[in-house]
């Protein structure tokens, strides 16, 4: 720009401007009617800096998350880079919002150029804008603010448990050959988060559960999405898992669960987490009946009833902590019959409940049914029946007139004739 006056042979510009600084010299041509001369070569520098410019921050930014390569830049007046100039402190600022940057650096990467970073703590709806102070000057250079929405969480980072599953678990199926497990207690639950422990809310996936061992991937359970759970705000509360005794278990008869996500390779370990381990070998599972003598005795006479409540992993040895009241019938035909006397409710001591003495009564074939509740575990009761019973006539343990004596007169027989029953312990004949 500039103006040109032409005044007693001569041209006189005023207010000559070139807005554009370059390396690569300029030359000048004055023309005037017919007339044109070139100048000498000059170079166009860089004036100080009036302003300040700031790169396009992301419109979304994860909560603690530092900002990706934004730059500042000073300009001058002309809009070029004013390499001549320096600042004392450039930093980012947040001009309104719910927070303030943690932390907020610059590095000067080439002459009037400043890479700028930083991260806000706060989620929330942001202003943000550049401020350099420059030495000796008396104001700062600040650049136009900028809109930038801080959400609530990061980048995912792995699955986390909100809600551990219980220490133990429970056998559902005596007859399964990969004999299942189902959790007992709280229901586990997880969420997908981000470095720092938040929840991703955002997360629309799913969550896939493994058996293993403690921060391992371990074996995928079920088959097919048997074991996927859908989250939900970011979580998901893991609903009807059971697992095998094939699946993972180590030693010491203990099974964790490790969660995976379908948002970072599933089952990785960058966004995997293991649960506590779940004991297996204290689980009341199993109800046994251990009868003295066994299946076949006499009527009447007294036999001994033995009841344990044993977890399927233990070496033989029956759930200490179990002390529920344990209930047995004697069965004829799948229906319950009172031909057994004896104590029929007992509390189990250690996992033990002793049935004595018991007795039937009446000869035929019956098995004994046992029930055991399982408080507080997944499944409602521990069922068990004996193998067939089969009751006899039992030795004479005692005389019964089995008819009286009647129509008796004096050197004359009885019209009625006595008849004596030999009978066993029940006063069956």
């Amino acid at each position: 720009g500039g103006v040109a006056t032409i005044s007693a042979g001569q041209i006189t510009f005023t207010d000559l401007s070139i807005d554009k600084a370059s390396d690569t010299p300029y030359t000048l041509t004055v023309a005037y009617q017919s007339l044109n001369v070139i100048s000498s070569q000059f170079l166009v520098k860089a004036g100080p800096a009036v302003s300040l410019s700031l790169s396009s921050l992301p419109i979304q930014l994860p909560v603690n998350t530092p900002l990706p390569n934004a730059t500042a830049t000073l300009r001058d007046a002309g809009g070029n880079v004013a390499n001549e100039t320096s600042c004392s402190t450039l930093q980012l600022h947040v001009v309104t919002g719910p927070g303030l940057f943690s932390s907020s650096d610059s590095v000067n990467s080439a002459p009037g150029v400043y890479l700028v970073g930083g991260a806000i703590p706060v989620p929330g709806v942001y202003f943000v804008r550049a401020v350099c102070t420059q030495a000796g000057a008396s104001t700062d250079l600040i650049s136009p603010s900028q809109r930038m929405w801080v959400l609530p969480y990061g980048s995912a980072a792995g699955v986390s448990f909100i809600v551990q599953p219980g220490n133990a678990a429970v056998y559902v199926d005596a007859g399964a050959i990969t004999q299942p497990y189902e959790l007992s207690g709280s229901l586990p639950s997880v969420r997908l988060v981000d470095a720092a422990g938040n929840t991703i809310m955002g997360f629309v996936g799913f969550f896939r559960a493994a058996t293993g061992s403690a921060g391992t991937p371990g074996i995928v359970l079920g088959e097919a999405d048997a074991y996927t759970f859908w989250a939900t705000n970011g979580g998901a509360t893991l609903r009807g898992l059971y697992f095998s005794l094939n699946g993972g278990i180590d030693a010491n008869g203990t099974v964790y669960i490790s969660m995976g996500s379908s948002c970072c390779s599933l089952l990785a370990s960058s966004a995997q987490d293991s649960s506590a381990g779940i004991d297996l070998t204290g689980a009341p599972t199993l109800l046994e009946l251990t009868l003295n003598p066994p299946t076949v005795f006499a009527a009447g006479e007294d036999f001994t009833l033995t009841a344990q409540v044993l977890p399927a992993l233990a070496n033989g040895a029956p759930v200490a902590s179990y002390a529920e009241l344990v209930t047995c019938a004697l069965i004829e035909a799948s229906t319950v019959v009172s031909y057994m006397s004896g104590p029929l409710e007992v509390t189990a001591y250690k996992g033990v409940a002793t049935f004595s003495p018991l007795a039937i009564s009446t000869p035929g074939t019956y098995t004994i049914k046992c029930t055991a509740p399982r408080t507080g575990f997944a499944a409602v009761e521990l069922t068990t029946s004996t193998s067939a019973l089969n009751i006899v006539v039992g030795p004479a343990r005692g005389l019964v007139f089995f008819v009286q004596p009647s129509g008796c007169f004096g050197g004359k027989a009885c019209t009625s004739q006595p008849v004596v029953a030999l009978t066993d312990a029940a006063g069956n004949r």
